[in-house]
């Protein structure tokens, strides 16, 4: 069997703070005013500002990357509201925070917002300390920074709040770090935690999707992708694992969405002409696939993997033409052909 190798897709919840919403928002927290008192794991932003939940992974090929260019943007402006007051808006300063992550800053200079948002929190209430989703963030940059002691530190606490999406995310954060730790197993068991909390919830079914993709599960794979709202990048999980599991006609349908919207990308495309050759039977489909990639530039190891698909096409396609002649030709008794 010809091996196709899977992208690892870890997903986890993130907040974004910007003046759009994005394209990719899976859902977007409401910035209006709230004339009820906010308990304290409440996600809350400025009036003027909309944070977006999102989605994001180590795979560059999502589409769920955050701009880094609107995150440093959103950065200057809220640093600027900060400095300009003399009591800063605490929702600024959380969003702040996320927007520090986002553009990538350091994790000292996300604790140095959370320490002013400590500092303000006192002022009313001695006894309040950071929100749960500035927890959170501190997690998220700790993780971002491979500081997973003290984002396991915080994490223990936020698996016990009462905050639904909260608690998700962090379930799911700890998988990750599970994950990156090479405890699988403890990773997918945090992970299945989170959809107890939230069975919708995305980024933890694309985690469990995808490890399943990646380690050869297929069914479970299909069970957990087919959950979710898809783009381009969710099909092309889905296509592979109805491939391996026979389900031709599926992910005939999933490979024309995922070429339509990505027409260049090749493991897209080498696992459309697996398709055709091993599920459909239809040879000259497949070698048209493959032809696809030699006119794409780079190298890969997928072009390497075509190449031998097509050699074995070639091959197989030689074979049959011989059969084919070799039983049209008359039989030949005692070295004379018959009249």
């Amino acid at each position: 069997m010809i091996r196709v190798s899977s992208i690892m897709s870890l997903m986890i919840m993130v907040s974004c703070a910007g003046t759009e919403k994005k394209k990719s928002s899976i859902a977007e927290i409401s910035a209006e005013p709230s004339t009820q008192k906010e308990p304290d794991d409440a996600f809350y932003v400025s009036n003027q500002l909309k944070t977006v939940t999102v989605s994001r992974s180590n795979s560059r090929l999502t589409p769920y990357l955050v701009d880094k260019r609107k995150a440093e943007k959103t950065v200057r402006r809220l640093r600027s509201a900060v400095k300009g007051s003399k009591n800063p808006d605490r929702k600024n300063l959380v969003a702040l925070m996320s927007a520090k992550r986002m553009a990538g800053s350091s994790l000292s200079e996300v604790l140095a917002t959370a320490k002013q948002l400590v500092q303000l929190e006192i002022k009313t209430n001695p006894k309040r300390g950071l929100p749960g989703f500035a927890k959170l963030e501190l997690v998220l940059s700790a993780l971002q920074s491979k500081k997973y002691a003290l984002a396991e530190y915080y994490l223990y606490e936020l698996v016990a709040s009462s905050n639904k999406p909260l608690k998700a995310a962090a379930y799911t954060v700890q998988g990750i770090i599970r994950m990156n730790d090479n405890r699988l197993p403890e990773a997918i068991g945090s992970w299945n935690e989170a959809l107890k909390v939230d069975p919708s919830y995305r980024p933890a079914l694309l985690n469990l999707g995808f490890v399943s993709l990646k380690y050869g599960d297929f069914e479970k794979a299909k069970q957990h992708l087919s959950k979710v709202k898809r783009t381009w990048f969710e099909s092309y999980g889905l296509m592979v694992a109805e491939r391996m599991t026979k389900g031709v006609d599926k992910a005939s349908s999933l490979c024309r969405n995922v070429l339509n919207a990505k027409p260049r990308y090749k493991p897209a495309i080498l696992s459309c002409a697996l398709n055709e050759y091993q599920g459909s039977g239809n040879a000259k489909a497949a070698i048209s696939h493959v032809d696809k990639l030699a006119k794409i530039p780079g190298n890969t190891n997928i072009d390497s993997i075509g190449y031998q698909l097509r050699k074995s096409i070639e091959a197989e396609r030689s074979k049959d033409r011989s059969k084919a002649k070799a039983a049209k030709e008359p039989e030949v008794k005692n070295g004379k052909k018959p009249n």
